[in-house]
């Protein structure tokens, strides 16, 4: 269900980035603990990357994105998806 819910988070990310420049991406997953961190990051740029910690059952992301950038977002829990 996580990664269902994760995969449609990036999804919309994607179609909300040709509609507005400012994206909110909020999540509501059953169970899901506070204080979790949630990583995301562009597939086809390493300078888009940022972090949220969860709140009990979801989180919210909120990014700008300018009209043209759009791209696919992948978004995971609990593990770092970039190298320092």
């Amino acid at each position: 269900m996580k990664k269902i819910t994760a995969l449609l988070a990036a999804a919309f990310i994607t179609a909300a980035a040709y509609a507005q420049q400012n994206t909110t991406i909020t999540a509501t997953i059953k169970d899901l603990p506070a204080g979790q961190w949630v990583y995301w990051r562009s597939q086809g740029n390493d300078d888009r990357r940022d972090s949220v910690q969860t709140t009990a059952g979801g989180f919210t992301i909120k990014t700008n994105i300018a009209p043209g950038e759009a791209d696919f977002y992948i978004i995971q829990i609990g593990k770092k998806v970039w190298r320092q």
